[in-house]
């Protein structure tokens, strides 16, 4: 539904939608290599949201502001990257309300007094100048402290067989992903009895609300309620 929702909201042309349609017959993730069509235009695609901040189109394009890659197609923004963007000035673009809670979870969950509320075993301070440069922590540096690496008195947290520094995606931790539809979880549940609230931003070019809406349709569920706004002190919020 991300193509469908691009064009809705003007981020591609109709010929364009139209040519994905028609080439790419819906399959817009995994693009056989030989089909020429569907690969220019997918990358047609991609050119059009690459300035784009995804998880909330209306917002400046910021790394950090979204856990999820903000290319459709292409690959995870480097975690380096996304640290050294933390330290942007106040007057950035990146700076808004959403952003600063960002910043400030950073800071907050790296706050001695929360780490010991939360038991996490401390994290010694090394010279970044006698240590790092003996392992891999070289880049890191360079992002995040650009000139400032060479200083004798540079630390940083930096795990020593103990919890490191919080991360808020860490995309570097090894996992295997072996769940790729919770369809079937929810439907167990619904027959169970228990209630969901799914919920879906109507900028969200992620996750947008024209798959949830499909996603819903096919829990064939008896409609109780019209299709209507709901507000927040007054004012529409969705």
């Amino acid at each position: 539904m991300l193509i469908p929702f691009a064009h809705g909201m003007g981020l591609i042309s109709d010929e364009l939608y139209e040519s994905l349609e028609r080439n790419c017959e819906g399959e817009y993730m995994i693009v056989d290599p030989s089909n020429a069509e569907c690969s220019n235009d997918v990358e047609a695609y991609s050119q059009c949201i690459s300035g784009i901040q995804t998880a909330q189109i209306l917002e400046p394009l910021c790394g950090f502001a979204s856990p999820k890659p903000h290319q459709f197609f292409g690959e995870r923004r480097s975690l380096y990257d996304e640290e050294a963007e933390l330290l942007l000035p106040e007057q950035s673009p990146c700076a808004s309300n959403r952003v600063d809670g960002y910043r400030l979870s950073y800071r907050w969950l790296d706050d001695d007094g929360v780490r010991e509320a939360l038991r996490v075993k401390k994290v010694e301070l090394f010279n970044y100048k006698s240590y790092g440069r003996t392992r891999n922590f070289l880049p890191i540096m360079e992002k995040i402290f650009g000139d400032n690496r060479n200083q004798e008195n540079v630390l940083e947290f930096l795990p020593q067989g103990s919890i490191g520094p919080w991360i808020r995606c860490n995309y570097t931790l090894p996992y295997t992903s072996t769940i790729t539809d919770s369809y079937q979880y929810y439907v167990k549940l619904s027959t169970k009895g228990y209630r969901s609230l799914i919920y879906s931003g109507d900028h969200d070019l992620i996750v947008p609300f024209l798959g949830t809406q499909a996603w819903i349709k096919s829990l064939n569920y008896s409609i109780v309620d019209d299709w209507r706004s709901w507000t927040v002190e007054g004012q529409v919020a969705g």
